[in-house]
């Protein structure tokens, strides 16, 4: 049973790892976007709103796979 904890804690460390990269991702993406870039048009704006939907969908997707985990291990 101790490998078995262990493992799962060495998966939650790696996953959580993850979702904090993704977070701080999200963050500067966000910090990125300013009122004039949700009426621009032009391909600057375009790539910061799209930079940030990324980025959110990385952070959903992080957050997702430690929920998996954690509910895999009750």
């Amino acid at each position: 049973m101790q490998g078995s904890d262990d493992d799962f804690w060495r998966q939650f460390d790696e996953l959580d790892g993850r979702r904090r990269l993704h977070s701080r991702a999200r963050e500067e993406a966000f910090r990125r976007l300013s009122p004039l870039t949700a009426r621009g048009d032009d391909s600057e704006s375009r790539e910061r709103w799209r930079q940030y939907c990324e980025s959110v969908d990385q952070l959903e997707a992080s957050i997702a796979e430690l929920e998996r985990l954690v509910w895999r291990m009750k």
